[in-house]
């Protein structure tokens, strides 16, 4: 990542802000009171309108705007605020027009902040007074009054909370209930800056001590900097939560969202005064005390794929460079690339009105169509690929043939501030997004159609933070893999039931491969490669002995950025880049296994004797029905229960037999019913102690319902428990259990 400056004189500023119009517009209060706008598209300022009167306005704030529904344009209307040195608070329409002025404050307003639902202002000033504003500048609230001034302000991501500094204290208020406010001491010197990550939950702090420091929100500090020997005057995270931006002395600094790497440095012409982010991350604005606003342009990370490495030039060229031959190619657009991603043989850019796709077999003709929204995040699969704002998804195949276009609906539109692209994931036939509303809740969607898919929807009981969607296999078997904010990772399949199975703790980041069904994680400080996901749903207990673990140096909270074959790509926390490859015999295995090559996994097996390979082909050869092979790999590593059950299968039964070993009752129970064996499907589900679906097989099927009571009557005498299950409750009375006709019965099963 690098920054580059506009070109251009910096614009006279004393104060600026982001508004959400378009693409995202600067207004700033420029010389003479005269309000300003500069388009990043046009790369010019035009003047919206002359401020009258004697007031000296110091601060600008712009009403964040977002879409108000699905089925309609209509938007929240601009409003700007103003704030005076005077303590005078003044509302605008986008044009300019002065729609009512108020005192708001004894002494200067020094900081306000708009709530992301744009109902309510919050101002802070030198009086130490807290106050919350309705949007038509009615005093809703004075918040709590501190003894120093009041530098800095902003909303919980939530919007229930409001943090504000004073002093070298932070203080957390909650705006609608009456819980008991937080403070503590942040630095040894007064705050200056503050901000919160709507992504993480983050709190950045910027002081006069020379440091700034990130918190979570509870006050407990993650991260302190080093001393720059100077004030830090101001910081900003971006929109994607990803990195930080932080000013001080001449200097602009991003760093990743950890603070503790330092991804670029650009030197301006004066003393940072405020830094901000677009709308869409892609520009960095900075105010100097010389009242000059400058304007970087924020060039994306280098992307890979197997051996390709694009990288942004400038504004407009990207350069995509082959490691192993070291061939060239630039690749031109006609505009600003703000976004850009290369995977399965295809880079695909997005700039501010137009996508690009470049092919690998020929980069110098790409396919273009217009864009209808500013893009954040780019996703790639192998056929298809999805552009998205954070609210609005729209999938295209690599010809630019539009798939499907949709908007999740029914939320609040401001919750797009809640999105993280590392919480959404595609492939050819399902597309997993984390809930903007609530982080528990994972939903599935059909690229084809865009149609939620309900019964793929997964409810979480903690928030989840990374998502992995499996690229290879069928529909029928897709999987999902996810990381909660535990750093608990848990698989699902997404079409056959919505049963989590847990595969480990600690887990910073998975990823599934491109080209296997296999899984990679990074677990404390070591790599671990799960060789058959599959056996979390066959056999929990067998799952550990299918891990391959790798001890690297990588350092602790390391991110995968790439898993392609059997290349890795890891980031640290301090931000350098780490290359390795994985054992290649389990991605060999794994291509015998899949073109049904028995004799040569076994072979290879056997070369290496490795217990995660073995394992591995025992559940893949259990699963497919090989029991020669299952039983013989079982017998390696030792699982002697498993022998013992496959040697009591028949032929009669070998396929509900697999079905039991694999953990696949339904299957079993169906297989049962289908040969009219219906004691056999009752005695199943009554083993599993699954009485109220036994007591239903046998309602339906009008036979055994006396069996099924008789056994439940047993049971409770035995474990010494009372009936809890309304349907035996509603039995007593009506059944006459004979014990004689239940023996003979139990006798003529044919399985237990």
């Amino acid at each position: 990542m690098k920054l580059q400056r506009c070109t251009g004189d910096a614009q006279t500023s004393i104060s600026f802000d982001w508004s959400r119009q378009g693409c995202g517009e600067v207004l700033f209060l420029g010389s003479e009171r005269r309000l300003q706008c500069w388009n990043p598209a046009r790369e010019e300022s035009f003047q919206i309108c002359q401020m009258e009167g004697e007031t000296f306005w110091s601060l600008l704030k712009c009403c964040p705007k977002w879409t108000t529904s699905r089925s309609t344009t209509a938007e929240v209307s601009d409003t700007l605020l103003l704030a005076s040195d005077d303590g005078k608070l003044c509302y605008l329409s986008s044009v300019g027009k002065v729609e009512k002025i108020i005192s708001a404050h004894q002494g200067a307003v020094l900081c306000a902040a708009w709530s992301a639902d744009c109902s309510s202002v919050a101002t802070g000033g030198e009086d130490g007074h807290v106050k919350i504003w309705s949007r038509n500048g009615l005093l809703r609230l004075t918040l709590t009054i501190v003894d120093r001034p009041v530098y800095d302000l902003v909303w919980s991501p939530d919007g229930s909370r409001l943090l504000f500094c004073s002093d070298n204290a932070l203080h957390v208020h909650n705006v609608q209930g009456t819980e008991r406010a937080i403070r503590w001491k942040a630095h040894a010197g007064a705050l200056l800056s503050i901000d919160w990550n709507s992504v993480n939950g983050y709190i950045v702090s910027a002081s006069e001590d020379g440091r700034y420091k990130i918190w979570n929100e509870n006050g407990k500090a993650l991260y302190t900097s080093n001393n720059v020997k100077s004030s830090v005057a101001s910081v900003s995270w971006s929109p994607d939560g990803h990195f930080l931006a932080v000013g001080f002395q001449q200097k602009l600094r991003l760093c990743t969202s950890s603070g503790d790497h330092i991804v670029c440095e650009e030197i301006i012409d004066g003393e940072v005064a405020k830094v901000a982010w677009s709308p869409d991350g892609s520009i960095v604005s900075v105010g100097s005390r010389d009242n000059e606003l400058f304007i970087f342009y924020v060039h994306s990370e280098t992307s890979r794929w197997y051996q390709l490495e694009a990288s942004q030039l400038d504004n407009g060229s990207i350069e995509i460079k082959n490691l192993l031959n070291e061939a060239v190619e630039l690749l031109e657009t006609n505009s600003r690339i703000c976004k850009f991603q290369l995977g399965w043989d295809h880079l695909v850019a997005a700039t501010q009105t137009q996508c690009y796709i470049f092919r690998r077999s020929n980069w110098n003709t790409p396919v273009m169509f217009e864009l209808k929204f500013p893009v954040c995040h780019i996703t790639l699969a192998e056929r298809i690929f999805m552009l998205t704002n954070g609210r609005t998804y729209v999938i295209f195949t690599y010809d630019g043939h539009l798939q499907s276009s949709f908007q999740i609906g029914g939320i609040d539109p401001s919750a797009v501030r809640f999105f993280d692209g590392d919480a959404v994931d595609l492939c050819n036939d399902s597309l997993c997004v984390r809930s903007l509303e609530n982080r528990k809740r994972l939903e599935c969607f059909d690229p084809t159609d865009g149609k939620r898919v309900d019964n793929a929807t997964m409810l979480h009981c903690y928030d989840i933070i990374q998502v992995s969607v499996e690229q290879a296999g069928t529909k029928a078997g897709r999987k999902v893999a996810f990381v909660d904010i535990n750093g608990s990772c848990f698989i699902g399949r997404l079409y056959a039931g919505r049963c989590l199975v847990k595969l480990g703790k600690i887990v910073q980041t998975v990823k599934f491969s491109d080209c296997t069904a296999m899984l990679l994680g990074v677990q404390d400080e070591s790599l671990l490669l799960w060789c058959q996901p599959e056996t979390a749903f066959v056999d929990a207990q067998l799952l550990p002995k299918t891990v391959l673990k790798k001890q690297s140096d990588i350092g602790k909270a390391a991110r995968l950025e790439g898993f392609h074959g059997s290349q890795v790509v890891l980031r640290r926390s301090d931000g350098c880049l780490i290359f390795c490859m994985l054992n290649p015999f389990s991605f060999a295995l794994h291509n015998h296994l899949q073109n049904r090559e028995w004799e040569k996994s076994l072979q290879l097996c056997r070369q290496i004797n490795d217990e995660a390979l073995w394992a591995t082909v025992a559940v893949e050869a259990t699963l497919s029905g090989e029991v020669n092979v299952a039983r013989y790999c079982y017998a390696v590593i030792n699982e002697v229960e498993k022998i013992e059950f496959m040697n009591r299968t028949s032929d009669n039964f070998r396929d509900v037999d697999l079905c039991l070993l694999t953990g696949d009752v339904e299957k079993a129970e169906q297989l049962y019913l289908e040969r009219k064996l219906v004691l056999e499907a009752i005695l199943l589900n009554i083993d599993l102690n699954c009485w109220t679906r036994a007591l239903e097989i046998a309602c339906k099927q009008k036979s055994y319902v006396s069996l099924v009571f008789g056994l439940r009557q047993r049971y409770l005498i035995e474990s010494e428990n009372e009936e809890s299950i309304e349907k035996f409750k509603q039995l007593e009375g009506e059944v006459e259990v004979d014990w004689t006709e239940i023996d003979n019965w139990l006798k003529t099963a044919m399985r237990y």
